[in-house]
């Protein structure tokens, strides 16, 4: 209790200061600055690369899309490999074409995109077996492909990724009335923006949203910032993270910094996100920091491993991670206590 009254005391006096835009904030310190350890548990060599992982009900899933068999299937809460599964192909029954960034939970399973079909689709997990729902499908009636990701807000609202040569980062989608509004248009951050690049690499991101939908978090891959919209398309906060630790940063060949943020969960009205943060001394540094949804810093763990991807049980109070890299970490996944839960 008293670490929480310490925190919010921290939040109000010292965490963040905004100018005249009290949309706009800087962010230049946690009010807990910690280290997680991780329980490391050794797997057969099934993982390769992983593109996302996720949980629905006691099944911890890999998405590889690489494999032939595009899941990686364990049991919770041992984390025992059951099987690979899930045929790359077309049929009714396969899967091809996924968006990487969509799996959300379902009773039954999880919901999936397929991308080239404009379609989103629930998958029924019965006896360690993937079944494809067809029948109650919901086709996307728009004329793009939203190649970059959606992202479902509540069940007849989603929003999804601009692509090349727009002006605007996101289109807002109901399909109670098939009424589609871009939204949001790019920001122009200064020179981290390449002459020659279009916006949408420039700017890619990941997103988040709130438990009850009225709210996303988009993280940008180039940039310490973060927005905070509304499920109408209006930004509530625009988060600018300037802390000196993140200071000393490589740059990639075209001007880029290498940190990162990657892949953001919300849980119990926290959101918690993977920030990379890789020095000029080579050492990469994961941190997992922790947010609310009125974009207040809450804290920030720096992990004992180079970690690429995670989820989190909220049954079990665990963070489950693994890496990308096939060269560190492989078949392996890493457990930490979930902080703040």
């Amino acid at each position: 209790m008293k670490k929480l009254f310490f925190i919010f005391i921290f939040i109000y006096f010292f965490g963040s200061c905004s100018n005249s835009n009290e949309l706009d904030t800087i962010v230049r310190e946690f009010p807990i600055q910690e280290t997680l350890d991780a329980d490391i548990i050794e797997v057969p060599p099934v993982i390769l690369s992983p593109a996302n992982i996720f949980i629905t009900g006691d099944k911890l899933l890999l998405f590889n899309p690489r494999q032939d068999t595009v899941f990686n299937m364990f049991k919770l809460p041992e984390v025992k490999h059951i099987k690979n599964l899930g045929i790359k192909g077309d049929g009714p029954n396969d899967f091809n074409n996924i968006d990487r960034r969509v799996f959300v939970p379902t009773d039954r399973g999880f919901k999936l995109f397929y991308q080239m079909q404009n379609t989103l689709k629930e998958v029924v997990i019965d006896r360690n077996e993937l079944f494809v729902d067809n029948e109650n499908s919901i086709r996307f009636a728009i004329d793009e492909i939203p190649v970059n990701g959606l992202l479902p807000l509540t069940d007849s609202l989603y929003t999804y990724w601009s692509g090349f040569n727009q002006d605007t980062e996101y289109t807002l989608l109901d399909i109670s009335n098939n009424m589609s509004e871009p939204f949001s248009p790019y920001p122009d951050w200064g020179d981290s923006e390449p002459l020659d690049e279009d916006k949408m690499f420039t700017y890619v991101k990941n997103s988040v949203v709130n438990s009850d939908g009225s709210q996303f978090a988009s993280f940008y891959g180039y940039f310490d910032r973060f927005r905070i919209y509304d499920n109408q398309g209006n930004i509530l906060k625009d988060i600018q993270v300037d802390i000196s630790s993140h200071e000393n940063n490589v740059n990639n060949d075209k001007g880029k910094k290498i940190h990162y943020y990657a892949y953001p969960k919300s849980v119990n009205n926290y959101i918690y996100v993977f920030y990379q943060n890789e020095k000029e001394s080579g050492e990469n540094v994961t941190e997992l920091q922790v947010w609310d949804w009125n974009g207040s810093p809450i804290a920030t763990y720096s992990l004992n491993e180079n970690l690429s991807l995670f989820t989190i049980s909220e049954e079990y109070r665990k963070i489950y991670a693994v890496s990308t890299s096939e060269e560190n970490n492989e078949n392996k996944i890493f457990t930490y206590d979930l902080p703040f839960f």
